[in-house]
């Protein structure tokens, strides 16, 4: 789905959170809706390890494919 590397918002940054909901309010205020689905928002990350490197560990690499 992705064409190249995805980055993540960081949903516990007040900023992000506050840049989400200024988003949120002035769609709202073009196009009256009673939800907002947004899809494809799961985390996910189809590259072994990142950019800075994860520890190697079971949490990081469980033994069962996610």
């Amino acid at each position: 789905v992705w064409p190249g590397e995805t980055v993540f918002p960081d949903f516990t940054s007040q900023n992000c959170i506050d840049w989400w909901v200024d988003e949120y309010e002035r769609l709202y205020q073009e196009i009256k809706h009673d939800a907002l689905w947004i899809d494809m928002n799961e985390v996910a990350n189809f590259k072994q390890g990142s950019n800075k490197g994860c520890v190697d560990n079971k949490l990081n690499y469980p033994p069962y494919t996610p």
